[in-house]
């Protein structure tokens, strides 16, 4: 089940959304460091944080946690409760990633010291969510269910819908582990019904998915299948789905699997299971996979198949000393106790075993569910006498409204005679700053909109460098280690496969060299006098490895020695792309076309493969970083789609265009659209040179 955190829980206080928008974190942090002179001043320490954030949110903690103890010490030296604060926060969020649950509850602590002082009921609440979240998740549901009543209370008290919502979702996750599901399926319902009518955003697909799991437990199969076809559908409905939308989608899958695993239906549970994973492993959704993990041994368990069923739980086990979770361990610990027990290997069996009691007794005990179920009748108890003193209240004031009526009216004469003298200015003011609020809201939409791309952006570089990466150093640490067992056979297909992944993170770093250089707006395009002859033959001499390695024969089509002005590296870098792409593609010994032609005052290339070709849905997905191009085709070689980014963002700035024409096995065809003369305007920059 997906826990929710309070709302900006594991985030900094800094709004992430203000930094400026950089080309990557990296330019970020370093444009923010130059602003930094002696470390000294409070202006300095607010600036460490925001250094600090960017390394969070970009997977440092220890760089994070470097620069908010820098900022610390300026705070205290300056007496500067303020920035004291934003480092504390970055010191309790940094922690609670690295899994150190104890030290993050530390500065959450101390941070709400803070906050009681000024008064902030809206911090107060958020950080006793957060608090609940961190001693939840160590098995400590006690003091985690009394600071969630205490957080509920304040969300109330400041009519905070976004902060009840998660906290009501929080509430639920805890009486559905304590196996109180009635509770849990009301409190969940409660959260679904004030987002519905309050929030902007609708995630009623997450609350489907939880009452479903609370459903499977209480054996309404049924029912769950309803609203678990209800979440599905709408999951796969959303035009983008974000991070949390994808969890809620694993665990989805996941519940379908135990759905058919109580009806008999083995073959489907493990589809759906194995559906689940892998929505994990490309997330990197790690927590989420060892909770798959478990249901997935416990059915291999069940049919016999130990040897996946104890591949899959030596990964949970990784994942559970990585994670420290107590729920986790308790059952990764259970299953393999079981799996070595049905193979009669009893002293493991009975380690394990005595692993899985001591995490069940850290998770739950019947005392602390005996003292959540009385904070629940006093939190109830107390709700309802607050009611009460304001019907009182109410009454009061209405009696006093009643004496005032009269004095009222008078005053209500003179503020008519004032309102009226002022009112031209006021109106003139009001248009103004009528104009300002629209104008400030639409740079606000634009940078809502250009950060969702940045961050986009770097989701697809993290996941698309990271694997390869992963399995070079795998690959190159098995060769290092059995050198001398590897008969010649084997270890050339080791050192083979080590040059295609070097070949792809050769390609995939070059592209990303190159948009990051196109971002800089700092380069003249650089027309000259070239012809079509010329550039197709530097296009084939840089791609000639490729065509040898591939098998595959580039065939030039109605070549000739035309002459025309343009920016000749622009065009040869895209067209190297296109080739690139085509090659990766396209099966063994099939042929690969380069032709040209002119279409009044344009000239055209097309790249024409006899690979597997696109769906109109996939190729309205290319050239567009907000959109994920993993899902498109079949093949094992498909990566981020940066290059064909790249070809259309170089390819415009010269006064070009490009498209795709493809049918599914029918092969693709790209072709660019190139001026034949290409005209610089004062205000026009090229910003890529080819390195």
């Amino acid at each position: 089940m997906y826990c929710v955190i309070a709302v900006q829980a594991q985030h900094t206080t800094d709004n992430h959304n203000n930094l400026s928008l950089k080309n990557n974190w990296h330019h970020q942090a370093d444009s923010l460091s130059q602003l930094l002179s002696n470390r000294t001043t409070i202006n300095e320490g607010f600036i460490l944080c925001q250094i600090g954030s960017v390394y969070y949110r970009n997977f440092n903690p220890a760089k994070s946690i470097r620069y908010a103890a820098e900022a610390m010490e300026i705070g205290r030296k300056n007496k500067n409760d303020s920035l004291i604060v934003k480092a504390l926060r970055l010191f309790a969020d940094n922690y609670y990633s690295l899994a150190d649950y104890e030290k993050s509850s530390g500065y959450f602590m101390q941070e709400l010291s803070y906050h009681r002082k000024t008064g902030n009921k809206s911090k107060i609440a958020e950080i006793y969510c957060n608090l609940g979240v961190n001693y939840e998740i160590r098995g400590m549901l006690k003091k985690g269910m009394a600071y969630y009543f205490k957080a509920l209370k304040l969300y109330e008290e400041i009519d905070d819908k976004e902060g009840l919502v998660a906290t009501y979702s929080n509430m639920a996750y805890v009486f559905c582990s304590q196996g109180k599901l009635t509770d849990a399926i009301g409190y969940f319902r409660k959260a679904a019904a004030i987002e519905n009518a309050f929030l902007p955003y609708k995630k009623q697909h997450y609350f489907l998915v939880n009452i479903a799991e609370c459903q499977v437990k209480a054996k309404a199969y049924d029912s769950a299948m309803l609203n678990l076809e209800k979440a599905e559908a709408q999951i796969r409905n959303l035009p983008y789905p974000d991070d949390e939308d994808f969890m809620i989608w694993i665990d989805a899958c996941r519940i379908i699997g135990d759905v058919y695993n109580n009806n008999g239906n083995l073959e489907t549970a493990l589809d759906y299971y194995q559906q689940a994973l892998t929505l994990c492993q490309q997330t990197n959704t790690i927590e989420k996979e060892g909770e798959v993990i478990t249901f997935l041994a416990q059915l291999l368990i069940n049919t016999g198949d130990y040897p996946r069923a104890e591949k899959y739980l030596e990964r949970g086990l990784t994942i559970v000393s990585e994670t420290g979770s107590f729920y986790l361990g308790r059952d990764i610990y259970k299953a393999l106790s079981m799996l070595y027990g049905r193979q009669k290997r009893y002293r493991e069996a009975w380690e394990y075993h005595q692993l899985y009691s001591a995490a069940s007794d850290s998770v739950l005990n019947l005392e602390s569910a005996k003292q959540i179920a009385d904070l629940q009748v006093k939190y109830q108890t107390e709700q309802q006498e607050n009611r009460i003193t304001l019907l009182t209240k109410e009454k009061e004031i209405q009696h006093l409204r009643l004496q005032k009526s009269e004095s009222r009216r008078i005053y209500t004469t003179l503020v008519a005679f004032l309102f009226l003298a002022l009112a031209g200015l006021a109106y003139n003011r009001y248009r103004t700053g009528r104009r300002a609020s629209r104008l400030l809201r639409e740079k606000n939409s634009e940078l809502q909109i250009l950060n969702a791309t940045k961050d986009k952006f770097f989701t697809i570089i993290a996941h698309d460098l990271k694997n390869p990466v992963k399995a070079f150093h795998t690959i190159a640490g098995q060769i290092e280690e059995h050198f001398d067992l590897f008969p010649p056979e084997e270890l050339k297909a080791y050192i083979s496969e080590l040059s295609n992944t070097s070949s792809n993170l050769l390609e995939m770093l070059k592209n990303l060299l190159d948009w990051a250089r196109a971002q800089l707006k700092q380069f003249q395009v650089v027309p000259v006098e070239t012809n079509i002859e010329k550039i197709i033959r530097r296009t084939l001499k840089e791609t000639e490895s490729l065509h040898q390695q591939h098998k595959i024969e580039v065939v030039t089509e109605n070549t000739n020695t035309l002459t025309f002005n343009t920016d000749e590296n622009t065009v040869v870098t895209v067209l190297r792309n296109l080739v690139t792409n085509a090659l990766k593609f396209s099966p063994k010994n099939s042929t690969i076309t380069l032709a040209t032609s002119r279409d009044n005052d344009e000239l055209l290339f097309r790249v024409t493969d006899q690979g597997e070709g696109l769906t109109a849905a996939d190729i309205d997905k290319l050239f567009r970083i907000d959109a994920d191009t993993r899902g498109i085709g079949s093949s094992e070689k498909k990566g981020s789609g940066l290059g064909l980014i790249l070809c259309r963002e170089l390819i415009e700035k010269i006064g070009g265009g490009i498209s795709v024409e493809s049918l599914p096995q029918k092969g693709s065809t790209f072709t660019i659209r190139l001026p034949l003369n290409l005209i610089i305007q004062p205000s026009i920059t090229n910003p890529y040179i080819n390195g």
